[in-house]
């Protein structure tokens, strides 16, 4: 589905800890049962329960055949018409009456549609696990209360809690640009010559999440030391929009100042790493995370697995 306005939707499952939340673009002009399948899709319900899409005092879904129903047929109407008609950025969805899953859908932005991107589309998930159908009452764990219970009995929430969005970047004059996963809430400092030189900001990702859409040729290396990490920049105007770290070698770093959109001096990191005292921060951060190297790791190896995938 195509269309000439996209709207960005964050969709957020209510009364849950930590937050479960996911953002997607949808045509503008999409109907709502349709928006009803993208939000099925997206938070991983099965589409299995009755629905209902509410605005102020007006309700949307399917209804039976036959059927004299107290609410519009979600067929009938569009996301465009519902927002403009009733003056409202936000929609409440309701699934599964029996457990009343409830989620609140903001509007956060429009814009036009990126060429030969198809939409429907997934943009971003926080907590990446799907909720789970709510137990019975005999389980003593009904409603949203039960579902935090047992994601903190099963571990791992701030793990869950991961944001990932998908964000594109580059260097001052736009010869070498980007498209990443990464997690801005995960920003972190580094306290090494080189990083606190250059001002960099943070933001790890896997070789999968990145792609190097342009500058294959206009990207330098520069090295020192062990030569494991691969300080890359552009050869034409100097900025370093990405590298490749000597601590996780088999990983890239993006320099969150080098995003578009970003605005510098509200960025906040949330992590630090002591890397004028690398041995011992090296030590904590496996320790912390479990993350150890995999055999073979080398900073050339994970920029040349780059390069090979560039556009250009």
């Amino acid at each position: 589905m195509t269309t000439d306005t996209v709207a960005r939707l964050k969709i957020t499952l209510d009364e849950i800890k930590p937050a479960i939340l996911r953002r997607v673009e949808v045509p503008f002009d999409i109907r709502l049962d349709r928006l009803h399948l993208v939000i099925q899709a997206a938070m991983g319900w099965t589409n299995s329960h009755l629905f209902e899409i509410r605005a102020r005092d007006v309700g949307w879904s399917i209804p039976f055949p036959g059927e004299t129903a107290d609410f519009i047929d979600a067929r009938k109407a569009r996301l465009n018409h519902v927002l403009e008609d009733l003056g409202t950025k936000t929609l409440k969805y309701i699934y599964d009456f029996g457990d009343d899953w409830e989620h609140t859908i903001k509007l956060e932005r429009l814009a036009a549609a990126e060429p030969a991107t198809v939409y429907p589309r997934l943009i971003a998930r926080q907590a990446p696990i799907a909720p789970t159908r709510k137990p019975s009452p005999r389980h003593e764990e009904p409603g949203p209360a039960g579902l935090t219970a047992r994601r903190a009995m099963s571990g791992s929430p701030e793990r869950e809690a991961r944001m990932q969005e998908t964000r594109e970047g580059g260097c001052h004059c736009g010869k070498v640009r980007f498209r990443a996963e990464v997690d801005l809430e995960g920003m972190s400092n580094c306290s090494c010559t080189i990083c606190t030189k250059k001002g960099m900001l943070h933001l790890v990702t896997d070789v999968a999440n990145f792609h190097l859409l342009r500058g294959r040729s206009t990207l330098k290396s520069y090295t020192f030391g062990t030569g494991v990490a691969q300080h890359t920049f552009c050869s034409n105007c100097g900025v370093a929009p990405f590298y490749i770290p000597r601590s996780q070698p088999h990983r890239i770093v993006v320099n969150a100042r080098c995003l578009d959109g970003i605005d510098g001096p509200s960025l906040k990191p949330t992590r630090f790493f002591d890397g004028r005292h690398w041995e011992d921060a090296q030590e904590r951060r496996i320790a912390e995370t479990g993350d150890v190297l995999p055999p073979g790791a080398h900073g050339a190896k994970t920029l040349q697995a780059i390069l090979e995938r560039a556009a250009d």
